[in-house]
């Protein structure tokens, strides 16, 4: 099964492909009904009415936000009989977005399409609608689509092409094992998304609560005298200084990328790409010694801490703590802490102000910081075991959010590998090991 993939477009075969009932078949012959939204103009919405389904409503898993729904007059959906939506439809994107896929569920049961889309109905004696869904969420199937879209800057489809692309199908008791294997590596992925965003949310909350009391336990707060710092209250037992008197900043430059013999060496190289709120224990590129010798860069220590300065994205004002020695670019504050302040300290203290960092960059074409303002910085300066402590309480938050995210893309390889080679019949449902339960976290 595994050997053999599927024919062309128009060389398509309804024979079994083996003993077991596996056998390819185009898309229309498993459909009842391929509609498109015609077009129409002139449509009003409503406060209430027909929910109309639109393309930004399409998630990537497959699903349609029926949240988001608008609603158009039922004397409007009544002109587009074809395209009402009924639970158990398929929904696609066939403009722009195309290839984005949406399951009818019952809360849409009656809805509309509107223009760019498609509406698929399955025919439930041969096709069971969520092992459709994940057909066409496959990267296989999206590779044909795009193969067969015209040449375009805007992708398209059409429906008599759509439903000329062919599929591999089990027998439908087969179909729904497949279905129901991704759908629970999928409900792992979305427990685990959830277990993401509430410790994202914790380590907020910790690093505000530990910056401006300290390691003060929660019923001893009242007890902690208080000061007004440059962002905020802090105790009153805080130094502030200015990180310039308690770091050495400076910065590095790009070597000329089009000198062969500049890249490709064992030199360390961290452009502000790889600084995302991070620890960096490897780099993504690496520069020769003769690079560093032209440029004379400086190979920063462990425990620096780099800043970025440029991006108008996320990127102007993330940070990361170097776990190894590594050279840097122009658009890098690379900030080496003194003995008076702990890395991990300032790393997260850093973290915690990215917001602040960003609205009081200075504005120009390109929004960016520069190393005056990173030196002007003023920094609360508790005693250096007490730094270590509050670094080390965050420590442990992050280290529960890192694991989470890596498992989180454990989980999305295992739903990509398992998505492809069960719905092309390379790999059988006993083959696949599948994620624990959402409530084993």
């Amino acid at each position: 099964m595994a050997d053999r993939p599927c024919p062309p477009a128009g060389q398509v075969s309804s024979e079994p492909l083996n003993a077991d009932g596996w056998r390819v078949v185009t898309l229309g012959e498993i459909m009842q009904a391929v509609y498109r939204y015609p077009t129409y103009y002139g449509i009003t919405y409503e406060p209430e009415g027909v929910a109309e389904v639109r393309g930004e409503m399409l998630s990537d898993a497959g699903e349609i936000n029926a949240a988001e729904a608008r609603f158009i007059a039922t004397s409007t959906a009544r002109k587009f009989p074809r395209t009402t939506l009924a639970e158990g439809d398929m929904v696609m994107s066939v403009r722009g977005t195309m290839g984005k896929v949406g399951l009818v569920r019952a809360n849409l049961q009656g809805a509309n399409i509107t223009a760019n889309l498609i509406r698929l109905s399955p025919n439930s004696t041969l096709a069971d609608s969520e092992f459709l869904k994940f057909c066409l969420l496959s990267r296989p199937f999206n590779k044909r689509l795009n193969d067969l879209s015209p040449n375009t800057t805007i992708k398209t489809i059409t429906a008599s092409v759509l439903k000329s692309i062919p599929l591999v199908l089990p027998p439908l008791h087969e179909q729904r094992a497949i279905a129901h294997a991704l759908h629970t590596i999928q409900q792992a992925k979305e427990a685990t998304d959830n277990v993401i965003a509430t410790l994202k949310q914790l380590m907020q909350s910790v690093m505000h609560y530990l910056f401006t009391y300290g390691p003060a336990p929660y019923q001893r707060v009242h007890q902690v005298q208080m000061q007004e710092g440059e962002d905020g209250n802090m105790p009153s037992r805080w130094k502030l200084a200015h990180l310039g008197e308690l770091a050495q900043i400076s910065t590095g430059t790009t070597p000329a990328t089009a000198e062969a013999g500049y890249y490709g060496g064992s030199i360390p190289f961290i452009k502000t790409a790889q600084i995302s709120n991070n620890r960096i224990t490897r780099a993504n590129e690496y520069i020769t010694e003769k690079a560093a010798k032209d440029y004379r860069l400086k190979l920063y220590p462990r425990d620096t801490v780099f800043m970025a300065m440029y991006g108008q994205g996320k990127t102007r004002g993330q940070v990361a703590l170097l776990g190894i020695e590594a050279t840097t670019t122009q658009n890098t504050a690379a900030i080496v802490p003194g003995e008076r302040l702990a890395p991990e300290f300032l790393w997260f203290y850093l973290m915690s102000k990215y917001e602040a960092l960003r609205s009081k960059g200075f504005q120009g074409q390109i929004s960016h910081l520069n190393l005056g303002y990173v030196s002007r910085l003023q920094i609360p300066l508790p005693e250096k075991e007490e730094q270590s402590h509050i670094a080390r309480i965050l420590a442990t938050v992050q280290g529960k959010l890192n694991a989470e995210e890596a498992r989180r893309r454990s989980l999305e390889v295992l739903f990509e590998s398992a998505l492809q080679n069960l719905t092309t019949g390379a790999l059988r449902v006993g083959d696949v090991p599948l994620a624990e339960p959402a409530w084993s976290h």
